[in-house]
């Protein structure tokens, strides 16, 4: 079971969102720079190490996938209304691999497996019920053989342990000059397709093998906020684990002019024994609107900040000087 703290938050729950960190756009620490290939073709893109594996038939010609590490995370955001999202918690984790295929007829996606602790995963689809709001949203694909490329999503164990009913025992590996623990339940964990394989190095296979990370969370949202200016949202998650963790979340808002409208995914890669910042403006509403609702002492729209087991919420009053902010 997954335990976190929540930390100087209060408000309603509601179901919440994930996005970028220090005020970025999009993974703003990304899982695949902890990933190091061991099998196959390795080549190195903008720091990124990818496995090229090769399959052959007697019909058609040589197909070559190369395969990377997108995120590692105990939660997905997904559409949970037609205006709203929610970090759709699930008692495993979710792997989001990303495939292309540089040469050759591409695989279909029921054809790719994830392996993990002697049991078969097929992808799971993005589409309802789940369909997960990075890729409905235009930022990121799915794959599709048509293109040849794109995320594959999968919803494995918690641990390795988990998997099987055991608890997976430690092992050293030096792959790559480097010292890593890793459980011997997540030894075989491999993405595999007719006649190639890919696997995670060491790093990875302790984190799919280890415990879902604990974190701490607090939450700033705006009390009041200047009609010249924009909400600024911040939130500090602290892994509390000794593996690396992903946290995620989604942001939401009620008001002003609208009923309910997603307004942010967050999603970010904490490591061991630390503590990452995220920041927000959000600058999507308009001037006139600000100035329609100021003044009247009321309350002009609420944010909802929220995660797999917490949330916080604050209503926000537009006036006319500074901004003063509180703790949610």
């Amino acid at each position: 079971m997954r335990r976190r703290a929540l930390l100087a938050c209060s408000g309603t729950a509601l179901a919440g969102l994930a996005g970028c960190l220090s005020g970025s756009s999009g993974e703003p620490t990304t899982d695949a720079d902890e990933n190091r290939t061991t099998d196959a073709t390795t080549e190195t893109t903008n720091g990124t190490a990818r496995t090229t594996s090769e399959t052959t038939d007697e019909t058609t010609a040589t197909a070559s996938v190369s395969v990377a590490l997108d995120a590692l995370q105990p939660a997905l955001v997904t559409m949970n209304s037609p205006d709203s999202i929610a970090a759709h918690p699930t008692d495993g984790q979710y792997l989001f691999l990303d495939a292309t295929t540089e040469d050759g007829a591409p695989p279909a996606r029921e054809e790719f497996s994830f392996r993990f602790a002697g049991s078969e995963y097929a992808p799971v689809s993005m589409d309802w019920p789940l369909r997960a709001w990075r890729v409905r949203s235009g930022q990121t694909e799915a794959y599709d053989a048509a293109s040849g490329r794109g995320l594959l999503l999968f919803e494995l164990p918690a641990s390795a342990g988990a998997a099987d009913g055991t608890t997976g025992t430690g092992a050293t590996d030096t792959a790559n000059g480097t010292d890593a623990t890793a459980s011997t339940d997540a030894a075989d964990a491999a993405l595999t397709w007719p006649g190639g394989e890919w696997r995670p190095d060491s790093r990875v296979r302790r984190r799919l093998a280890a415990p879902d990370p604990s974190f701490s969370v607090s939450v700033e949202i705006p009390e009041k906020v200047s009609v010249s200016d924009s909400p600024t949202i911040r939130a500090t998650a602290e892994n509390e684990s000794d593996v690396p963790g992903r946290f995620v979340a989604a942001l939401n808002r009620a008001g002003p002019a609208v009923a309910h409208t997603p307004v942010q995914r967050i999603s970010i890669l904490v490591p061991a024994g630390e503590s990452r910042e995220w920041e927000f403006t959000d600058a999507s509403i308009m001037a006139d609107e600000a100035d329609e609702y100021a003044g009247d002492d009321g309350p002009d729209m609420t944010y909802y900040f929220s995660w797999a087991d917490g949330s916080a919420s604050r209503d926000v009053r537009y006036v006319q000087d500074a901004r003063t902010t509180d703790t949610a």
